[in-house]
């Protein structure tokens, strides 16, 4: 039987995107092989209705998967071969028992300051994480998708995208997406064979959080380096405030801008490793960007915006994930004088220096968190979270451990959806007025 390697079953994936054409391809394949029924030895057979192969004699019937790597799986032929995809495109095998080798550090994590008993649950047993050192990779003749999915003879490179098993077939689909593209039309690929070094740090998940904690952290891995790099992203971000804000202070002379849809063959490319899991955090190095920016926004821009120690980011402007009764909170929290902000109002920069003079910050689960990264050490941050009423929710732990890591106090609050099908990507929340007075007076008697 043929054996197809890694970078070929991308190339397949799109050929047989079913189950039924998987099935057929398979078939085929068997048809060149000898057939011996297992139960009389017989070597001749008929083909049945749904390709499957049918001794002659005793009426014996050997399934289409039958003595292939998709024996008995229950899951589907197509999702099976995406598992085999990633098995085959893993540089190296561990065993169980060697995976905590894999981690630099474990790293534990401090309850949230009101933490009460009805909700240990969603806490306590994520009191630890691994943290995985990262890799500076140099890779040579390699597909890069426009969205940042890196491509070589060994298939999708594992160092460009998140280590969630869920979400590989989102990673494989979109690489293949633009592998059959370039394929179909070649005026879809662009090729960087000259003498530069491209350097790749974006990936699809595209939003401020993202952006800060991971493009960024990659950024700073080479920033010594990168008067000898030429960046690559795509064209949508020169249009982005804070992509191209949080560029600026790196100076950086040289980025191509992939045009829409293009795809980069590059010869030459350096790739720092994206974080494995995305609510890991590098202490470390995150304090450093944060002492960057600082000084940047502060000492060489001048920018020195004050809206006061508390703020509260508001989503009403928003189109999604709101706070329903927050005219309520609102007033609740001008009583304790905070101040309501809407984060659309002000660049990148000037987010910066705002939050560099907060010291207590409020928000439902979102993206405005990210800001207490410019927060200086001991600040308290105060997250609403959607209650899960669904099988699709889950409760992130991101900003707990951003905050926590961080040197900050944490502080949540479970809140009901107003729609109980809707997941905590886009529910509306309602929250509890006298949960809410009664946490802000726990976090103002520290």
């Amino acid at each position: 039987m043929k054996i197809h390697s890694a970078d070929k079953l991308i190339e397949l994936t799109i050929k047989f995107p079913t189950d039924n054409k998987w099935r057929k391809h398979i078939a085929n394949i068997k048809l060149e092989n000898e057939f011996i029924c297992p139960k009389c030895g017989n070597k001749k057979f008929s083909i049945g209705d749904n390709r499957q192969r049918c001794c002659n004699i005793c009426k014996n019937i050997e399934s289409v998967p039958a003595k292939t790597l998709f024996h008995k799986v229950k899951l589907g032929i197509s999702q099976a071969s995406l598992i085999a995809f990633k098995i085959l495109t893993s540089t190296k095998v561990f065993p169980s028992s060697q995976k905590k080798k894999l981690y630099d550090k474990i790293i534990s994590v401090n309850k949230p300051q009101n933490l009460s008993e009805k909700d240990e649950h969603l806490f306590v047993p994520f009191l630890k994480y691994n943290l995985q050192a990262l890799s500076i990779n140099n890779l040579k003749n390699v597909f890069v998708t426009h969205s940042g999915l890196c491509i070589n003879n060994k298939g999708l490179v594992k160092e460009c995208h998140h280590s969630y098993p869920e979400q590989y077939p989102n990673y494989l689909n979109e690489a293949a997406f633009f592998y059959k593209a370039a394929c179909d039309d070649h005026n879809n690929l662009i090729i960087l064979d000259d003498k530069n070094t491209y350097l790749l740090i974006h990936h699809p998940w595209f939003n401020y959080y993202h952006w800060l904690c991971e493009p960024i952290l990659r950024l700073w891995m080479v920033k010594d380096k990168l008067k000898d790099l030429v960046l690559i992203l795509p064209d949508i971000y020169k249009n982005t405030d804070f992509i191209m804000g949080s560029l600026e202070p790196f100076k950086i002379k040289n980025i191509f801008f992939i045009p829409a849809q293009k795809s980069l063959y590059i010869k030459k490319l350096c790739m720092p490793q994206i974080k494995p899991i995305v609510h890991s955090y590098h202490i470390q190095e995150l304090t450093e960007i944060r002492q960057f920016y600082l000084n940047y926004v502060i000492k060489e821009k001048n920018i020195n915006i004050n809206l006061g120690e508390r703020l509260y980011i508001s989503r009403r402007k928003a189109t999604r994930k709101k706070i329903n009764n927050e005219e309520e909170i609102e007033n609740i929290l001008v009583k304790y004088n905070f101040k309501i902000i809407n984060n659309e109002e002000y660049d990148f920069l000037q987010q910066v220096a705002i939050f560099s003079n907060a010291k207590y910050l409020i928000s439902i689960h979102g993206a405005g968190l990210t800001n207490m990264i410019f927060m200086k050490e001991n600040a308290h941050i105060f997250e609403f979270h959607k209650k899960k009423t669904n099988e699709k929710d889950i409760h992130s732990l991101a900003y707990w451990y951003l905050a926590d890591g961080l040197g900050h106090y944490y502080y949540h609050q479970i809140c009901d959806p107003t729609n109980k099908d809707d997941n905590y990507f886009n529910a509306d929340l309602i929250v509890d007025l006298d949960l809410l007075e009664k946490n802000l007076k726990l976090m103002f008697s520290y």
